[in-house]
């Protein structure tokens, strides 16, 4: 069973469909998301891309600040002496 897509371009490619008609053919046929799915997709994407950026800077920068502390602790505890 082919999609919904596949059988639009077949149809489009047999010409069909007219070329003027096309886009509307697409909008009657569903392929092209609403306003309400864009913003769902973006959402989503900027939730993921959010969540990747959080775990990356604690992988990368948590041991740099984690030894900048131990440092800091160190050169204190001589400082005491």
């Amino acid at each position: 069973m082919a999609s919904t897509r596949r059988e639009l371009m077949a149809l489009i490619e047999r010409n069909v469909i007219p070329p003027e008609q096309v886009s509307r053919a697409v909008k009657v046929a569903g392929l092209q998301p609403s306003p309400r799915e864009w913003a769902v997709f973006v959402d989503r994407l900027l939730l993921w891309l959010g969540g990747l950026a959080l775990a990356f800077a604690v992988l990368f920068l948590w041991p740099i600040t984690g030894l900048r502390w131990a440092a800091g602790y160190a050169l204190a505890w001589f400082r005491a002496r």
